[in-house]
Order: structure tokens, then C-alpha cells, then sequence
């Protein structure tokens, strides 16, 4: 069983709560900020799960394919996307079902930590982009203390948690064979921090802490 099926209806709800919303808010604002390249052009999103990441992409005109392996994640995706604006595709990320050089993008958003075999995965998304086109790749980096508190959710059985594994900015130089052409974190407050945010992400940053988000990008 796929481990965010069970999850599927609820998945959202954090970012319902003060901190979800700052975290969400900045996750946006990254996304928006970052993703420009993309806008008006074909987009493959791998790992859509319920559709945050295919909304921002909609915003800037891209015309969107989600690829989402859970049947449950995939439902609530569509009913909070349109059906019609985006195409949603059950299948994995090591086996991508499309032709060589579809896309101008491709997106994995906190996607890899899940996938079996990310070296495969990452062939994959080589293989489906256009020359010139963009990979661009949201990881949750391991030497964060988001990272922290999730592992120690593995260790007490909570799901997804339990099927992750975490990847710090210097591990996609070997998985890629080369460095991002850029990247940028976000969320530098602890899991813990209390309002206001603001200030409590200004105090992560002097204090040392890693960023609960990493998005780099690579262009073929």
C-alpha cells in the first residue's frame, strides 16, 4: 500500500494551522519566485500529491501534467485542482510515461524522499526534458531540524515518515554529477517556533539553522 493513501484526506490540514500557513506562505513565495521560467510553457509535476505545487504552476500560466502514484492522493488533487486544467496521470517516477523531450519543466516538490530509486527517477526526468528545459527539484534537507523531528516520527511509526529518507543540498552534486545552477531555502525557524513567525525565522537564520526546504535547479 502506497503510504499516503490513508493520509490523503487530512494531508492538507496542517497548513491550516499558524505555522502551516507561515511555512506554506513562504513555500509559495519560493515557488512563485523561482518558477517564472516555466510560465506559459508545458510542465510535468512528479509526486503531485494533493496539487500545491500544480496551483502555483497554474498561477503562472503553465499547462500542467500531474503524475501522482496514490489513487487517494490523486482523487483529492483533482476535486482541489479542475480536472480540466491539469491532466492527472497514476505512475511512478522511474518510469515516466511519456516521449523523450516532452517538457520544458519538470518539478520533484518534497517528492524523492519517497521514491525507491531517485538515481532512476532522476534519468527519467532527464530523459522526458527538452534541451534547455528546467529540472527543478524541493527537498526536505537532512540536516534541518524539520528533518530531525520527522525521523524521530519514523521512529515512533508515523506515516510517511516511516518510508522516507532525507538528502542534504551536498548529496545532489553526486546524485546529478554536477552542482544546481542555483538554489534557495526557506523556513529557517524551528518546528516549534510560535508567533510571530517573522521573527522567530529571522532567529533560526542567526542561529545556524538549515533551512527546512531546499529548491535547486539544473538545466539540461
Amino acid at each position: 500500500m502506497n503510504p499516503f493513501d490513508s493520509l490523503a484526506e487530512a494531508y492538507d490540514s496542517w497548513f491550516e494551522t499558524p505555522l502551516g500557513a507561515f511555512v506554506a506562505e513562504r513555500e509559495r513565495e519560493l515557488l512563485y519566485r523561482r518558477l517564472r521560467p516555466l510560465a506559459g510553457e508545458r510542465v510535468l509535476e512528479v509526486g503531485a500529491g494533493t496539487g500545491f505545487v500544480v496551483r502555483e504552476l497554474l498561477r503562472l500560466g503553465c499547462r500542467v501534467v500531474a503524475l501522482e502514484p496514490s489513487p487517494a492522493m490523486r482523487r483529492v488533487g483533482m476535486a482541489r485542482t479542475g480536472r480540466g486544467a491539469v491532466s492527472w496521470i497514476g505512475a511512478r517516477a522511474e518510469a515516466l510515461p511519456f516521449p523523450e523531450e516532452t517538457f520544458v519543466g519538470v518539478v520533484f516538490f518534497t517528492t524523492m524522499e519517497f521514491v525507491s530509486d531517485p538515481n532512476q527517477a532522476l534519468r527519467e526526468a532527464f530523459r522526458v526534458l527538452r534541451s534547455g528545459g528546467w529540472l527543478y527539484v524541493g527537498f526536505l534537507e537532512a540536516r534541518s531540524p524539520w528533518a530531525a523531528l520527522y525521523r524521530y516520527g519514523a521512529d515512533k511509526g508515523l506515516l510517511p515518515w516511516t518510508a522516507a529518507r532525507f538528502f542534504s543540498l551536498p548529496d545532489w552534486g553526486e546524485l546529478l554529477g554536477r552542482a544546481p545552477e542555483g538554489y534557495e531555502g526557506v523556513v529557517y525557524a524551528a518546528p516549534g517556533a510560535e508567533p510571530p513567525f517573522e521573527e522567530a525565522d529571522r532567529a533560526g537564520r542567526r542561529a545556524g539553522n538549515e533551512p527546512a526546504l531546499y529548491l535547486g535547479w539544473w538545466r539540461k
